[in-house]
């Protein structure tokens, strides 16, 4: 399948499975891969969990932010697996639909749940209640994006295809 060169950015929950297909989409269209969580862990010479814990969830945004950026300007072809917090910036939004396309990975939040519960490096998922809140609270905002694929029941090489189909 020939795809256009474009910078693909893949948004959704925790536990959605956008680190998984960006590296199934990675080793089908033989595109590099970003992972915005590795790259501020990089630049901030620190993990997500200690940042959060020191430096506070706002400081962390403004790292994200940052980082969005400085990838968007890459050449494309490009897959950046985004963190579940990258589209609640109105700021994010735009940048991501002006320099590529953006690709909502849903996942019901059971299922999310089942994903990441007890995952130490997720400070956003240590509480059940907590996460159906924030799940529920970002959906509307994950769902503003016309291009969605539903990972629920899929295999990574389904979600990929599906994604490559919206391409």
């Amino acid at each position: 399948m020939t795809v256009a060169p474009w910078r693909v950015y893949l948004l959704g929950f925790m536990g959605a499975g956008k680190t998984t297909v960006g590296e199934q989409l990675c080793e089908e269209l033989g595109w590099p891969v970003k992972e915005l969580d590795e790259l501020i862990e990089q630049r901030a010479g620190a993990t997500i969990p200690e940042i959060f814990a020191e430096r506070g969830e706002a400081e962390f945004r403004q790292l994200e932010t940052a980082e969005l950026k400085r990838v968007s300007r890459q050449k494309p072809p490009l897959i950046i697996s985004c963190g579940g917090g990258v589209p609640l910036a109105p700021e994010n939004r735009k940048v991501m639909r002006k320099n590529g396309k953006p690709v909502y990975l849903y996942v019901s939040p059971e299922v999310a749940w089942q994903r990441v519960s007890g995952d130490a490096n997720r400070p956003l998922a240590q509480s059940r209640e907590q996460f159906f809140k924030l799940w529920n609270e970002r959906d509307p905002i994950y769902s503003r994006f016309n291009n969605r694929v539903d990972t629920t029941d899929k295999t990574p090489k389904e979600i990929a295809k599906k994604v490559l189909e919206l391409l």
